[in-house]
């Protein structure tokens, strides 16, 4: 018999480096009836382990439910993390909008004339809202894209943590 070849698989068998191959090789040479005094418990142990890795564990009742309802919770949670930053970027957006409006508005030149035709009144007026039409889209176009960048840096980060 081959003591030191027993402790060498033994030794992989505690560190769970062994194959099934391994394990069936080190059952074989445990189960002879020549083995040293000092791998008796070795013995006892690994047959232990052996057939308690056989043997079904069984599920605690209601687990998958549990476990079910934490995952949707979990994913209600991120959601609602993403919808808040979302409604943060649109909040700083429509300020800043806003913030320009009045600027340009109060900038105005002195030389602004009155206007009495209302032909002419509608029609600054639709270049006026076409003007701010244009500019708060362009800025949820950049809004949108903030947001589906920090949705993929927060996957690569949940990725990374689990």
């Amino acid at each position: 018999m081959d003591t030191a070849k027993i402790e060498q698989l033994l030794q992989r068998f505690y560190e769970a480096q062994t194959t099934d191959e391994e394990e069936r090789q080190l059952r074989a040479m445990l189960q002879s009836g020549d083995l040293p005094q000092h791998l008796q418990g070795d013995r006892e142990l690994f047959f232990q382990l052996a057939d308690a890795s056989r043997t079904p564990i069984p599920q605690p009742e209601g687990l998958e439910q549990r476990l079910s309802k934490l995952i949707d919770e979990q994913a209600e949670r991120q959601h609602a993390r993403h919808f808040s930053i979302r409604r943060r970027w649109i909040a700083a957006a429509s300020v800043l909008i806003l913030i320009g409006v009045g600027i340009s508005y109060f900038n105005q030149s002195s030389t602004t004339k009155e206007i009495t035709d209302p032909q002419e009144a509608y029609e600054m007026t639709c270049q006026a809202l076409a003007l701010f039409s244009n500019t708060l889209n362009e800025g949820m176009a950049q809004l949108d894209q903030a947001s589906d960048a920090a949705i993929e840096v927060q996957t690569t980060i949940n990725a990374l943590l689990h």
